[in-house]
């Protein structure tokens, strides 16, 4: 089942995309109800249909694309009698994620991202239609027997890389407790369980938070990504296959387990302290290993399975081994709840300092008159105004 689910995440995929052919030029003559032929009344052909791609936002995977496959927009219609144009070829809109980077296969060119919603982009415009010969009729060629050809559309192979777009990118080693946390924080229902690489692709969900001292709701998109291992950064396990999800998230949230990853067991008190200072190297290790574009991006540190603690009192190897973090960190427990609402206000405060300001904020931003800037004339008339006022007060 979960090979299944994997299969149906793509994020990378080559196509060929081509635009609708022109419709040919008629050649025909009018005729009388004798049959006799009057002048040209050949129509022109119609024009192909153009190739757009759209970015929407309810959609997180290129499965809908078939690796290969030639996608096409309709052809223009011939042109006919009576001076009939063919009718225009309908233009292919094909839906794609946001995120998607789009590159030329044959020059490996990045064309342009799909970053906007809606946004639409035109890959390739349709071939004009031919003419009929009432284009070239004239005074001194009253029956023209040529016509022209429709223009072929054009073609290109396009190889599309989806990178998700979230504020908040859940990254750590296998079994970490980061799709149990992704269910805790959102309504996202991600496949959890007690063995390594649960999470094959990448999981999104939505965190919909009321902070207590704002009353204004946000949302906020969470994505868990495939579980590391040791040189992931280097092409080993899943982890290389989905750092690139990483690249456009506003934060990354390193998620470090309080037991032991493999046997879900608690670890001694004496072992936490080393375990966190070890997962964490390891964890920056891969991350900064796979380019400067991860170094750049703002983190924090979350460790899981709080509920894991036998005794409160082994609370203190761990800010010890936290000292040092150069992260703000926080202790929660997805199972119980514990420090959950803690984390979602922790994330909402600082995903409000690195994306939009507060509703409130541009309200009283948008409310604010913009200062208008004076006229010449108007300059003018406050110069004189002040010498006017300076002569009467030194007057004698």
């Amino acid at each position: 089942m979960a090979y299944k689910h994997a299969q149906s995440f793509i994020d990378h995929i080559t196509i060929i995309i081509k635009a609708g052919d022109g419709g040919h030029g008629c050649v025909s003559f009018a005729t009388t109800r004798g049959g006799a032929k009057l002048g040209a009344d050949g129509g022109h052909g119609g024009r192909g249909g153009d190739v757009w791609l759209v970015a929407k936002e309810n959609l997180h995977s290129l499965s809908s694309l078939v690796n290969g496959q030639i996608y096409k927009a309709e052809d223009g219609k011939h042109g006919s009698s009576q001076k009939k144009k063919g009718a225009q070829g309908k233009d292919l809109k094909i839906a794609l994620p946001l995120g998607c980077d789009i590159f030329d296969e044959t020059t490996q060119t990045l064309l342009a991202t799909l970053n906007h919603p809606n946004k639409e982009l035109l890959i390739h415009k349709g071939g004009h239609g031919g003419l009929g010969n009432v284009a070239f009729l004239s005074a001194t060629n009253q029956r023209p027997r040529n016509a022209t050809q429709g223009k072929p559309g054009t073609q290109k192979r396009l190889r599309i890389t989806l990178k998700l777009i979230a504020h908040v990118a859940l990254a750590g080693f296998a079994n970490a407790g980061k799709s149990t946390l992704l269910r805790a924080l959102s309504r996202a229902k991600p496949e959890v369980g007690n063995y390594p690489f649960t999470t094959l692709t990448p999981q999104l969900g939505v965190m919909d938070h009321i902070h207590p001292d704002e009353h204004t709701q946000t949302h906020w998109i969470i994505a868990d990504i495939p579980g590391l291992i040791k040189d992931s950064s280097q092409g080993k396990g899943l982890g290389h296959e989905f750092l690139r999800h990483l690249e456009r998230t506003s934060l990354i949230a390193l998620v470090i387990a309080l037991d032991d990853a493999y046997t879900n067991k608690a670890l001694s008190a004496s072992n936490q302290q080393n375990h966190i200072e070890k997962t964490l190297k390891a964890l920056r290790k891969e991350i900064y290993a796979y380019g400067d574009i991860l170094k750049n991006i703002p983190k924090m540190l979350i460790i899981t399975h709080m509920d894991k603690l036998s005794y409160r009192s082994q609370l203190h190897h761990i800010t010890n081994a936290l000292a040092c973090c150069p992260y703000e960190y926080i202790l929660v427990s997805a199972h119980s709840g514990e420090g959950i609402e803690d984390l979602k206000n922790q994330l909402h405060t600082q995903l409000l300092k690195l994306n939009t300001p507060t509703p409130k904020q541009q309200t009283t931003t948008a409310t604010q008159e913009t200062p208008r800037h004076l006229t010449e004339k108007e300059e003018q008339f406050l110069k004189d105004l002040i010498d006017i006022s300076v002569k009467t007060t030194t007057k004698p």
